[in-house]
């Protein structure tokens, strides 16, 4: 299930860069930081994080929303950002693995076409 749904979050990542790119408050105009926020917010949400893990979470979710940066706003072609993406997002799910209970990661995965459709609705 995990490696269907890694590429799916790239693909709409970098999916959702090309069509809101010229559209206001998109993802190519939104800042690390306020993707970080966004899944922090939903993370907080869903998975009923405490403080301790939370403080973890935001770590990862800015320096991975900062590692992807490049890869989004780059001048690559789709099929390279993807790859590139895929690499990005798949060390990040093993940190989140590592930071997450065994209960937190498989809620986690089972959430995340909801994150991609709530990332969606956010940065339109």
């Amino acid at each position: 299930m995990m490696k269907r749904l890694t590429p799916l979050l790239v693909l709409l990542t970098l999916t959702l860069g090309a069509s809101n790119a010229s559209a206001e408050g998109g993802l190519m105009n939104s800042t690390p930081a306020q993707r970080a926020d966004l899944q922090n917010t939903f993370m907080k949400d869903k998975l009923h994080l405490d403080e301790a893990t939370m403080t973890k979470i935001k770590a990862i979710n800015i320096k991975y929303a900062e590692k992807m940066e490049p890869i989004l706003k780059g001048d690559e072609n789709q099929f390279s950002k993807m790859a590139k993406g895929k690499s990005v997002m798949a060390a990040k799910d093993e940190e989140l693995k590592a930071t997450f209970s065994q209960d937190q990661y498989t809620a986690y995965e089972d959430l995340r076409d909801d994150l991609k459709a709530y990332l969606e609705a956010k940065l339109k």
